[in-house]
């Protein structure tokens, strides 16, 4: 394919985060993002600030990483979805509870996704669509297979056959499995085999910086072709080293056209006699919900996997509402561990102008920028509910920098009254700014030391 000789406008600014525009018409490729160092950060300048370059650059765009969006947003619609809930029936349980969807013809069935559930409740599966057998059964020695002794809910047909629609269905697990089940998973044992749509990992995998993984090429696939990022690129909760029950795990988000390396810095500087670092990679381009729900069902699965109490979490940029969305649906159950500290650094929490020019001027709209356009519902009713009451928010925030799409003083990227939104100042326990950019901040001394300090303060 002929590469384009406009840089994406409406991309990340550095590899940290948040919408940057720019535009260009240059032969050498390397010089199309001008980059300069400063004092302890890197700084990404906009080539031309007046609006009308910014909307040109817009639309020369429209055959290059537009029309690659346009073609996932394409395919994205034709996707069907099954929703429902496992539900017990005359007992409970303390056990998890695993949901297999199979495809394929019985006598040469697949295994083509799977949830693992702490407790009784809802999941969702995306698919293509096609007509699915969905079953359930209590996990009790957690091992992610069905032993004959294990209650088992029968085996039902999902007719999952039409785009974007909505299929719902409840599993019901009785206190006593029939035989003729037991004979249906003895049968499906001997034939099933594994696949599935995407390439989400098991959590806990392990993973180091080094993994190609986190490249540029695949991070801004998944900013502008999530769901072609989700087909062929290993994402999901990684782990740095095997777990080691001694140790509390630290859950690392990143944001927007970000990825876990960014966090090297911090991860460098953990106590890992008391510390495990964990990493949530996910395509940045989804909406901040379904994001949100993918690291809810990540860290439930390690929950069930690894029997951890408690969990601290440190998110930076959009990571910082991708965790909130999280930590917010753990509210309509109960949880099974805590969150005793969450860290934000450089959160939108108001938002950034850029998405709402992305709304308004782009050809084609990537999902994520109608939930962080400001004034979004999505914004609007992330801070309604309240943390748990064992969770203590610390609001880091950076005021070094300039941008013409922030909106007023801001930390090179996000503008500081959207870092320091009201509501959020309300429920933070510590509020501490530092004179760094949106980036810097993550490498920063200073930064890192508050974060080190917020750790081991019991």
């Amino acid at each position: 394919m002929k590469a384009c000789r406009v840089e994406k406008a409406l991309q990340a600014t550095t590899r940290g985060n948040f919408i940057k525009i720019v535009g260009t018409a240059m032969t050498d490729r390397e010089s199309l993002l001008l980059m300069r160092e400063e004092k302890m950060q890197i700084r990404c300048t906009l080539i031309n600030r007046q609006i009308g370059v910014v909307l040109l650059a817009v639309f020369l765009l429209t055959g290059c990483a537009f029309s690659d969006l346009k073609d996932d947003l394409a395919e994205q619609k034709t996707l069907s979805f099954i929703e429902g809930s496992v539900i017990l029936e005359d007992f409970s349980t303390a056990s998890p509870i695993v949901i297999g969807l199979i495809s394929g013809d019985p006598q040469h069935p697949t295994l083509v996704n799977h949830r693992v559930l702490n407790s009784p409740g809802s999941f969702t599966f995306s698919v293509p669509p096609d007509r699915y057998r969905i079953f359930a059964f209590i996990d009790a020695n957690n091992d992610q297979h069905y032993q004959e002794s294990e209650y088992l809910s029968q085996f039902m047909n999902v007719d999952a056959v039409e785009s974007g629609a909505k299929t719902e269905v409840n599993i019901v697990i009785k206190a006593k499995t029939v035989e003729n089940l037991q004979e249906q998973a003895r049968k499906l044992k001997s034939k099933i085999k594994i696949a599935g749509h995407s390439k989400l990992v098991t959590p806990g995998t392990i993973i180091d910086f080094d993994s190609t993984i986190f490249s540029e090429e695949n991070i801004a696939m998944g900013l502008w072709q999530p769901l072609n990022f989700v087909k062929n690129i290993p994402f999901g909760l990684f782990f740095m080293a095997e777990y080691d029950k001694k140790k509390i795990p630290v859950l690392y988000v990143h944001g927007v056209s970000g990825s876990p390396v960014e966090f090297k810095k911090l991860i460098d500087n953990l106590d890992r006699s008391k510390y495990q670092p964990c990493l949530f990679y996910f395509p940045s381009g989804f909406p901040i919900s379904m994001i949100g729900g993918a690291l809810k069902m990540a860290v439930d699965e390690a929950q069930v996997r690894y029997g951890f109490k408690k969990i601290v979490v440190i998110a930076h940029s959009m990571g910082g509402l991708v965790t909130r969305n999280y930590i917010n649906s753990l509210h309509s159950k109960k949880m099974e561990y805590e969150i005793p500290k969450y860290i934000t650094i450089s959160t939108p929490w108001g938002g950034h102008d850029a998405a709402q020019m992305g709304l308004k001027y782009a050809p084609a709209v990537i999902p994520v920028w109608n939930d962080i356009a400001p004034g979004s519902t999505f914004l609007e009713n992330i801070l309604k509910s309240s943390l748990p009451d064992d969770t203590r928010h610390y609001l880091l925030f950076g005021y070094q920098g300039e941008s013409s799409f922030a909106g007023g003083n801001s930390d090179g990227v996000v503008s500081i009254a959207s870092e320091l939104r009201m509501e959020v100042q309300g429920q933070a326990t510590l509020i501490r700014g530092f004179d760094e950019n949106h980036t810097s901040i993550l490498r920063s001394k200073e930064a890192v030391s508050l974060v080190n300090a917020i750790l081991n303060n019991d």
